[in-house]
C-alpha cells in the first residue's frame, strides 16, 4: 500500500497496475492540484519532477488530458520522441482541439527535420488557440528559414502582439524556464533581420 505521495517514479511505475481505489487518495492533493503543480514545474524548467507529478494525477484519472500533455512534452524534452508522439496523439484522440498537443507534435516534427509537418502542426495550434504565442514564434522561424520574409515578419509581429495581450497564457508552461521578455527580444531582433 502506498504510504506517501512523495515516492520515486519507479515506485509509482511498479504500482501503475493497481486500481485507484486500492491506492489511498492523498488528502491534500486533487488531480487538478497535481496537474497545476506539474505545469508549474514545467515553467520552472524541471521536466522530470513535472512528469512524476503528472504520473500521480494519471493514477486517478488515466484520461486526464493535461497530465498527458505534461508527459508528452517531457518525453519530447528528454528526446524520447516516440513516447512523446504517442502521448500527444492520445491527447488528440480524447480532445482533438487541444492546442498544446498540436504544438508538441510541431516541436517533434521540427526536431525530426520535417518542416512541412511542423508547420502544419503549428498552424493547427494557432487555429485552435490564436493566442498560443510559441506556435506563432515557431511558424515565424520556419518562414524565416525558408526565406519567406513577409510571412516571417507577420508571425513575429503576431507573436509580439499576442505576447503583449496575453503574457500569461497556457503556452507559458512550454517556455522551459526561459522568460517571456527574452522571447520578445528575440522576435524584435528577428524582425530587424527579416527587413
Amino acid at each position: 500500500m502506498v504510504t506517501s505521495w512523495r515516492e520515486t517514479a519507479s515506485d509509482f511505475s511498479a504500482k501503475a497496475g493497481a486500481r485507484p481505489e486500492a491506492i489511498p487518495r492523498p488528502e491534500s492533493e486533487s488531480v487538478a492540484e497535481l496537474v497545476a503543480h506539474a505545469y508549474h514545474l514545467l515553467e520552472e524548467g524541471r521536466p522530470i519532477e513535472a512528469r512524476e507529478t503528472a504520473d500521480r494525477a494519471l493514477l486517478w484519472d488515466p484520461e486526464c488530458v493535461e497530465a498527458l500533455i505534461v508527459r508528452a512534452y517531457t518525453h519530447a524534452d528528454d528526446g524520447d520522441l516516440d513516447s512523446a508522439i504517442r502521448e500527444a496523439r492520445r491527447v488528440l484522440q480524447i480532445d482533438p482541439l487541444k492546442a498544446a498537443a498540436h504544438y508538441i507534435l510541431g516541436l517533434i516534427y521540427q526536431r525530426q527535420g520535417d518542416q512541412d509537418a511542423a508547420m502544419e502542426a503549428f498552424l493547427r495550434t494557432v487555429f485552435v488557440d490564436p493566442d498560443f504565442v510559441l506556435a506563432h514564434f515557431n511558424l515565424a522561424n520556419i518562414y524565416k528559414s525558408r526565406g519567406a520574409r513577409v510571412d516571417a515578419c507577420r508571425e513575429y509581429r503576431t507573436t509580439l502582439s499576442v505576447l503583449e495581450a496575453c503574457p500569461e497564457g497556457s503556452w507559458t508552461a512550454f517556455l522551459g524556464g526561459f522568460r517571456a521578455d527574452l522571447l520578445a527580444q528575440t522576435c524584435e531582433r528577428s524582425l530587424v533581420e527579416c527587413r
